[in-house]
């Protein structure tokens, strides 16, 4: 029996496959199923296929966790046999601030050195 026939065999209407990962490795983490009433049905005996499918459907649409990773869910609707996939992609972003003070750096440096010489300043007030 192909799997489509098997899950509507079962009366489910909608499988759900979250998926997660970073660093380069990710996986599955979780499936559900869903009948026409939205109520959660077992997946039983069809887990090892569904989590297969979930596998096949990461590398057929070049899902990676490199880096930063991802996270996401595959959806198939089993009436249609449609798969969506939603992927969340993690990246880090960067900002960059520029200080400037009011004076050149060699001529405030060395004012700095001059009072401290002269004791008009103390280290922890630099």
């Amino acid at each position: 029996m192909k799997l489509l026939e098997a899950l509507k065999a079962k009366g489910i209407a909608r499988v759900e496959i979250a998926f997660d990962g970073a660093g380069d490795s990710g996986d599955i983490e979780g499936i559900a199923c869903w009948s026409h009433d939205n109520e959660e049905v077992p997946a039983g005996d069809l887990e090892d296929a569904l989590y297969g499918l979930g596998e096949k459907v990461l590398t057929r649409h070049y899902i990676t966790f490199d880096n930063e990773g991802c996270y996401g869910e595959i959806v198939l609707d089993v009436e249609t046999g449609q798969v969506e996939v939603e992927v969340n992609i993690r990246y880090i972003e960067t900002e960059l601030e520029t200080h400037q003070s009011g004076q050149a750096f060699p001529e405030l440096l060395e004012k700095v050195v001059k009072a401290l010489i002269k004791g008009e300043m103390k280290e922890e007030e630099v």
